[in-house]
């Protein structure tokens, strides 16, 4: 019974105390503060390498009176282990305004291999920027290093911490690497692809509907009508509207091009020549039976002239006379069914002939060879 009274008496207690901190004003979570992020390049540390984002042409130079830290390189044009055109100026961008004279007097350009320094002249766009134009064309697919010294001085007078040194390379020439067909091939597919790549970029990425803008650089003797497409930034292909025709040399050239980053490619030329027409397949297989009304099918490896061709074809029997025959295409004139108007003889051996005399769709190549089938 007590022990019944002391939990009434505890459960009064919980319910006042609940009851009066109704009354009170429930307090609100501390707010975390915000940190401040500052606008301009953080001071100090290492000189290694520059930012990724150089300072807008627009935006103020830091005023000397309120710099009391050494100066350092935030940004350069090109990059460090950028790949530049050999004749592209040197951009490099400092935190502070800079001591013309003695910034100069600290950069070097010199080819990595053999230490030779490149001359130039100078330019001051900003009071914390330079530019460094080689007097000369810098020599293509080589390695270039760049140093500022410590001596280089900011205008009130602080001196960098370390030197500061990057390494560049400069592209080569634009260059054909490879020609799908390769120059010299025979036996090409009359209806192959033409497709060239190029050791480097020559169109920016783009959509489909914008490849009408790009340079359409391959031409060919005897001329091909067809619709090139920039697979991507260095490749470029060719499809021809019809078949190429057969037994046929071609000389394909690639116009003069510029890259991307403006090297130029001298017109290229390669050759290669389409396979001649023949039969690839036969349909009942030679020495085969067949029935005497069955239909005889014949594949070519090319698009055929239909009119020539049918004219070369014959089918006789063994001391029998030659037999009348329907044929009928196919819709890309590859395949030919050939149809006897009245039935084979049984029991007769029969011999299909397709003389040299049929001609690829294009006129320019005949089969050469006569095809016989039994």
């Amino acid at each position: 019974m007590r022990i019944k009274q002391l939990l009434i008496l505890t459960v009064i207690i919980l319910l006042g105390l609940a009851a009066c901190r109704r009354g009170e004003e429930e307090p609100l979570p501390t707010v975390a503060p915000t940190a401040v992020i500052p606008e301009t390049v953080e001071q100090g540390g290492s000189t290694d390498s520059p930012t990724a984002v150089p300072p807008t042409p627009a935006s103020q130079v830091i005023e000397a009176s309120t710099i009391d830290w050494a100066p350092r390189v935030v940004y350069s044009d090109p990059l460090p282990g950028e790949e530049t055109p050999p004749d592209t100026p040197i951009m490099v961008w400092f935190d502070q305004a800079m001591d013309q004279a003695s910034v100069e007097a600290a950069f070097a350009l010199a080819q990595a291999e053999n230490g030779r320094e490149i001359k130039g002249d100078f330019s001051w766009p900003r009071p914390d920027a330079f530019q460094f134009t080689p007097k000369s064309r810098l020599q293509a697919k080589q390695r270039y290093t760049i140093q500022i010294d410590a001596q280089a001085t900011s205008v009130n007078g602080q001196t960098m911490v370390e030197p500061f040194q990057f390494d560049i390379q400069t592209t080569g020439p634009l260059e054909v690497s490879q020609t799908i067909p390769e120059d010299g091939v025979n036996g090409v597919q009359t209806d192959a692809a033409i497709t060239v790549l190029f050791n480097q970029p020559v169109v920016p990425l783009v959509s489909g509907g914008q490849q009408a803008d790009l340079p359409q650089p391959l031409t060919f003797e005897p001329p091909v009508d067809g619709t090139g497409e920039w697979t991507s930034t260095s490749i470029y292909r060719f499809v021809p509207d019809e078949p190429l025709a057969g037994a046929t040399t071609y000389q394909a050239t690639v116009g003069a091009l510029t890259s991307v980053t403006g090297v130029s490619l001298a017109p290229y030329s390669w050759q290669f020549t389409t396979l001649s027409p023949a039969v690839v397949v036969m349909q009942p297989e030679e020495g085969g039976f067949i029935a005497p009304t069955e239909t005889i099918s014949v594949t070519f490896n090319m698009p055929m002239d239909q009119a020539a061709t049918e004219a070369a074809i014959s089918l006789r029997g063994v001391d029998a006379p030659a037999v009348s025959l329907d044929f009928a295409w196919s819709d890309d004139g590859r395949i030919l069914a050939i149809t006897p108007q009245q039935p084979l003889q049984m029991q007769t051996e029969y011999q299909l002939r397709v003389g040299p005399s049929a001609a690829s769709a294009s006129g320019e190549a005949a089969l050469g060879q006569e095809y016989i089938a039994t």
